[in-house]
């Protein structure tokens, strides 16, 4: 090997120990035939393993979690099949040596193959290790996040969308489709969306986006009605939050959608019924204001009619 290569080879090796180093990933080795295990500092250090042991099949094997041990057995085999060679990385959990404290790890592998007279046969088994507990926390907390936010989403029978301005794409979710009559996998545009607004909604909430835009708000709320697919208008309230690029210009809408038809119709109900009340209530108090106004009239000559006025069998004035 010629100097230069002998020097490539060098700093090349740097690179790779800088790159494991940076990453905080341990690299194993393990000998088919042999069975031996070489781990470099930072894989036991992963495992909990100390510095002065050999590393074994057997204590990796003790050191895997008992749930996960059946698949990465099955892993294995199907990376040092001559047939398969599976390079897949996957990650499972350990416990480590030293405190019994279960982790999550991420292991890539590759074996590698000698020829005999058999056909190809797996001599090594060359990987790294790293520690990926914390990235699988925070995992699982945004997946807890997520269903909070679903069942809430539809506890509250609400559809999420969002808004591309520049391209005016909308993504859609089966909840909002259904809102607008739609099939739950359909891939509406906009317009086709806009196509069911009931008359002048459209108008409405284009007022209400710019009405907020224009004091400076980033969120608005609007109340509008969509026609289903029998013509029937319905009630349905959009609120949402307009993202801005760093320039300043309008980049995309977030928001939900929820159907408030039941509500707002029940809610018409109560002022016809109220209407209705206030209407017959007038009415009763001009009959009342005749008929005082004519008692009056009657009492001014024959003060004893007074008490026998009668509202609905109910003496209206004095006593019966």
């Amino acid at each position: 090997m010629n100097r230069k290569a002998d020097q490539r080879l060098r700093e090349n090796d740097v690179k790779l120990r800088l790159a494991l180093r940076a990453a905080q990933i341990g690299i194993w080795d393990w000998s088919i035939e042999t069975r031996e295990m070489h781990y470099s500092a930072r894989a036991r250090s992963i495992f909990g393993f100390p510095r002065d042991i050999p590393i074994t099949y057997e204590l990796v094997r003790d050191a895997t979690h008992p749930e996960d041990l059946p698949r990465t057995s099955a892993l294995a085999k199907r990376a040092l099949d001559p047939a398969i060679k599976q390079k897949t990385p996957f990650d499972y959990r350990i416990i480590r040596a030293d405190n019994g404290e279960t982790r999550w790890v991420l292991a890539h592998g590759e074996a590698l193959f000698v020829k005999t007279d058999a056909g190809q046969v797996a001599s090594r088994y060359i990987g790294t290790i790293q520690d990926i507990t914390e990235r699988k926390a925070v995992e699982q907390a945004l997946r807890e996040s997520e269903l909070r936010q679903r069942l809430a989403i539809e506890a509250a029978r609400m559809a999420v969308w969002e808004f591309d301005v520049a391209t005016e794409r909308i993504i859609t979710s089966p909840e909002l489709n259904l809102m607008f009559g739609l099939a739950p996998d359909a891939k509406p545009t906009m317009e086709d969306l806009r196509a069911l607004y009931g008359p002048g909604e459209r108008e409405k909430l284009q007022q209400a986006a710019q009405t907020a835009l224009a004091q400076g708000e980033t969120r608005f709320e609007a109340e509008f009605r969509c026609r289903r697919p029998d013509g029937d208008l319905y009630w349905l309230l959009l609120r949402a939050e307009v993202l801005k690029a760093p320039d300043g210009s309008l980049n995309r809408i977030i928001g939900v959608l929820m159907d408030i038809d039941a509500s707002k119709r029940s809610a018409e109900r109560q002022t016809l019924l109220l209407r209705e009340l206030n209407h017959r209530v007038k009415n009763s108090l001009s009959v009342v204001q005749s008929l005082a106004t004519q008692s009056f009239r009657k009492g001014a000559a024959d003060p004893a009619a007074l008490g026998h006025i009668l509202i609905n069998g109910i003496p209206f004035w004095g006593e019966a």
